[in-house]
């Protein structure tokens, strides 16, 4: 008679800040952590398969006519996570779209019926506050960095954003503990049958 329970974390180091405002050349790039649908989550406990949002700000001081901006996740294959659609999913989409999506929802934002990023940069169709959605895949810590740039003419023009943090999968497993088996011989057959099944979560 026991009960066997094997759970396995996986996880990294966590980094608990975000780098400053980045602004070069008038160009001008804010990420912030939105945890306001998840008040209860916070970047010490993310794990695999949750939603974590951020706020971008991304202005030019010097707009100009005719200029292109740019954002960009800088997918790679590196050991800090970085690869779009391997370690991590990511949707982009205005603060108005997600305000939208959000009350045709009743305030629970349904990831389906966002567009999913399949290539890492977005040409923007004008400045101003969007909303970044990271879903990492696989545990482990993950180092991204970002950039806004501004292409007019010949020239480019960019600023770059960290954004770190860590993702843990948790999983645990159980194993029934029969205590007694039935007059019959079977499990749950017969007055003295007896058992009981124990599930974990941490």
């Amino acid at each position: 008679m026991g009960l066997i329970v094997v759970v396995g974390i996986c996880s990294c180091r966590n980094d608990d800040d975000l780098s400053a405002d980045q602004e070069r050349e008038g160009l001008y790039l804010s990420l912030e952590n939105n945890f306001d649908a998840h008040p209860e989550r916070n970047l010490n406990n993310i794990q695999t398969g949750d939603s974590v949002l951020y706020d971008l700000n991304l202005n030019d001081a010097h707009s100009s006519r005719g200029a292109k901006y740019v954002f960009s996740l800088n997918s790679k294959n590196t050991d800090h996570h970085e690869r779009l659609n391997y370690d991590y999913k990511a949707y982009f989409l205005s603060k108005e779209s997600y305000t939208s999506a959000l009350e045709n929802d009743s305030n629970k934002l349904n990831l389906d019926s966002l567009n999913l990023l399949k290539g890492d940069s977005v040409i923007l169709s004008s400045l101003g506050k969007y909303v970044l959605i990271i879903v990492p895949k696989i545990p482990g810590s993950f180092q991204h960095n970002y950039s806004f740039k501004k292409e007019v003419g010949n020239q480019t023009f960019a600023v770059t954003k960290e954004n770190n943090f860590n993702a843990v999968r948790i999983t645990a497993w159980w194993i029934d503990n029969v205590l007694r088996r039935g007059s019959s011989g079977v499990i749950g057959i017969g007055s003295h049958a007896s058992k009981t099944r124990k599930r974990l979560l941490y």
